[in-house]
């Protein structure tokens, strides 16, 4: 192997090896929204020094990782660590969105209410529920939503019908979280919380 050829094999492995480590971070970063700090945002925050009970009112913006959720009002539950147990949104309607692994669309869910089950990683929707990842559209009485398997299990019932769709068209139909929950301004003026991840206790 002459000079041109042993440097162009190592260019190229080279650039190989960067797209890897590149990808495989990406993939890291979707893993592990569980293990993120998660960022609380709303206009007023309401704390019950008796029960620990907060509840956060007034474009309400949780994330955590790729998680998103939007509502007009959160009240959330922590356990004797401080750590974040369950988190209940409601909204008309209140927004979910995460971005699964190994995927290039967003789940983003709709519905007047949200429950996010930080102990069994769940997210139940329901009243006015629907789920959608690129053009496929589910629709249904309850939706549950895993974020460790990343299944979604939709029920129905005999006035409202599961569906699914499926359209050709995302861009006119696709849901979307961006920019909603900031209109009050900058978030400088809002009140913040910084909620730590939980600790893996296995």
């Amino acid at each position: 192997m002459n000079i041109k050829q042993n440097y162009l094999v190592n260019a190229i492995a080279l650039i190989v090896g960067m797209f890897a480590l590149v990808m495989s971070s990406s993939l890291l970063a979707l893993d592990s929204d569980s293990e993120q700090p998660a960022t609380l945002e709303a206009d007023d925050f309401e704390l019950d020094l008796k029960t620990g009970i907060r509840t956060y009112r007034g474009n309400v913006l949780y994330r955590q990782g790729s998680i998103r959720l939007e509502c007009d009002e959160l009240v959330t539950y922590f356990n004797d660590d401080g750590e974040l147990d369950k988190a209940f949104c409601s909204g008309d309607p209140g927004r979910f969105k995460q971005r699964p692994e190994d995927s290039e669309e967003d789940m983003i869910g709709n519905a007047r209410e949200i429950t996010l089950d930080q102990v069994k990683e769940l997210v139940t929707m329901k009243s006015s529920a629907e789920v959608q990842q690129g053009n496929q559209q589910m629709k249904g009485r309850l939706l549950t939503y895993n974020l460790a398997t990343e299944k979604v299990i939709v029920k129905g019932d005999n006035k409202a019908p599961t569906k699914t769709t499926v359209s050709n068209d995302t861009d006119e139909n696709a849901a979307s979280t961006e920019g909603a929950g900031s209109s009050s301004g900058s978030s400088s003026s809002r009140a913040t919380l910084i909620i730590q991840p939980r600790k893996n206790k296995n």
